[in-house]
C-alpha cells in the first residue's frame, strides 16, 4: 500500500496532462491561427524528425539531472507549448511551438517509465500495473477533456479551451513536484536511460510485441488520419465542430482496448500450445 501511494502525483499528473481539452480541433486551431495546410503537414514532419534527432542528447542530459528534473523540465515545456497556442499567431511561432513540443516529447520518452520502475524493487508485476495505471489515469483525462469540450466550445469558445487546457498543465506540474525523487540504484547510474529502453524493447521484442506495435501506430495513423479529414469536412459544411466527439472517443476506446485484445490473444494461443503438448 505504501509503495502505491508513492505513484499518486504522477497518476494526477497523468491526468492532468491528458485534459487537452481543444484536442479535438487543434488542426482548426493552427489554420485559424496563421497555418496554411501546407504548413500543417511540414511541421508534423519537423516534429518527428526533431524528436528522433533529439532523443539520445536528452538521454544524456536524464541522465545528469535525474528522471523527476527531466519531467519536470518537460511539464514546463508543455504548459510554455500551450501559452504559445494560447497567444501566438502565424507560422513563426508555431513552429516555435514545434520544436519546444520535440524537446518536451524527449525528455519525457522512457523517462516515465524509468521514474516509475525505480520505486518497484525489480518488482516486474508491480511496474506493469503502476504503468498501466498511468496510462489509464491519462486516458480519463483525455475522454473527460473530450467529453467537456463538446460541453464548453460554444460557451468559452476556443482560446477559453486552451486557457484552461494550460491551467491543467500548471496543476499537473504542481502534482509532479510534490512527487518523490527517483530511488537511484548504485548499478544502474552509469547506465543511460535511452540505452536502458532500448536493450528493454530489443530484448522483449517477439512475433506478438512486433504486431501489436505496428498495428498500435497503424491504427494511431489511421485515425489522425480521419480525424483529420472529418474535422475539415465539418467545417468546409458548416457544422458544429462538436461533432467530432464521437470519432474521438471511439478510437480512443480502441487505444484502450487493444492491449487487452493481445493479452487475452495471448493466453488463448499458450492455452492451445498447452492443450498439443499434452496430446
Amino acid at each position: 500500500m505504501m509503495k502505491t501511494k508513492k505513484f499518486l502525483w504522477i497518476d494526477l499528473l497523468s491526468f492532468c496532462n491528458g485534459m487537452v481539452l481543444y484536442a479535438p480541433v487543434a488542426i482548426l486551431v493552427r489554420l485559424n491561427k496563421g497555418v496554411s495546410l501546407s504548413w500543417f503537414f511540414y511541421l508534423q514532419a519537423i516534429l518527428s524528425f526533431l524528436i528522433f534527432l533529439l532523443e539520445i542528447p536528452s538521454g544524456i542530459l536524464t541522465d545528469k539531472i535525474g528522471y523527476k528534473k527531466s519531467l519536470i523540465l518537460n511539464q514546463i515545456l508543455l504548459c510554455l507549448c500551450k501559452l504559445i497556442f494560447l497567444i501566438g499567431f502565424g507560422i513563426t511561432f508555431f513552429l516555435l511551438e514545434t520544436i519546444i513540443e520535440a524537446i518536451a516529447a524527449t525528455f519525457s520518452s522512457g523517462t516515465i517509465d524509468a521514474y516509475i520502475h525505480s520505486f518497484c524493487d525489480s518488482d516486474n508485476d508491480l511496474y506493469t500495473q503502476e504503468k498501466a495505471k498511468f496510462i489509464a489515469f491519462g486516458s480519463a483525462g483525455f475522454i473527460v477533456s473530450t467529453i467537456l469540450f463538446s460541453l464548453l466550445y460554444k460557451r468559452i469558445e476556443i482560446n477559453g479551451l486552451i486557457f484552461v487546457s494550460l491551467l491543467f498543465s500548471i496543476v499537473g506540474l504542481i502534482f509532479l513536484s510534490l512527487s518523490p525523487n527517483e530511488i537511484q540504484l548504485m548499478e544502474d547510474r552509469e547506465t543511460s536511460v535511452k540505452k536502458v529502453k532500448l536493450l528493454e524493447i530489443l530484448k522483449n521484442l517477439n512475433s506478438n510485441l512486433l504486431i501489436f506495435l505496428i498495428l498500435n501506430s497503424l491504427i494511431g495513423l489511421s485515425f489522425i488520419i480521419i480525424n483529420f479529414m472529418y474535422i475539415l469536412k465539418i467545417a468546409s459544411s458548416g457544422l458544429s465542430e462538436e461533432l467530432i466527439t464521437p470519432i474521438i472517443l471511439i478510437y480512443t476506446a480502441c487505444g484502450l482496448i487493444i492491449p487487452y485484445f493481445f493479452k487475452m490473444t495471448e493466453k488463448y494461443s499458450n492455452k492451445i500450445l498447452f492443450r498439443t503438448i499434452e496430446a
